[in-house]
């Protein structure tokens, strides 16, 4: 999963103001992702209502995908693609 996206792509992308609100409509924007996501992430209404929310989230993940592990990041993937739509993520 790390070869997706290295951690200098995360951290270049996290650093664009523009990148992260693009992101956050994006999602906002597509009734199935965000079905999808407020499924499966407690509070995921407010964090898609707010810019800053949104960026601190996007943010925290980087930091702990970041720290992982390639048994953590297996157990990921394959978490991923067993939830209810994010089948083929993985």
């Amino acid at each position: 999963m790390k070869k997706l996206l290295p951690p200098p792509a995360i951290t270049s992308y996290l650093s664009s103001p523009e990148k992260i609100e693009q992101a956050r409509q994006a999602v906002a924007n597509n009734p199935m992702m965000k079905a999808a996501l407020a499924g499966s992430l407690p509070g995921f209404d407010e964090i898609i209502g707010s810019k800053e929310k949104w960026r601190e989230t996007l943010i925290a993940a980087r930091d702990m995908y970041v720290g992982m592990g390639e048994q953590e990041l297996e157990m990921l993937s394959k978490m991923m693609a067993q939830a209810p739509g994010m089948g083929g993520m993985g």
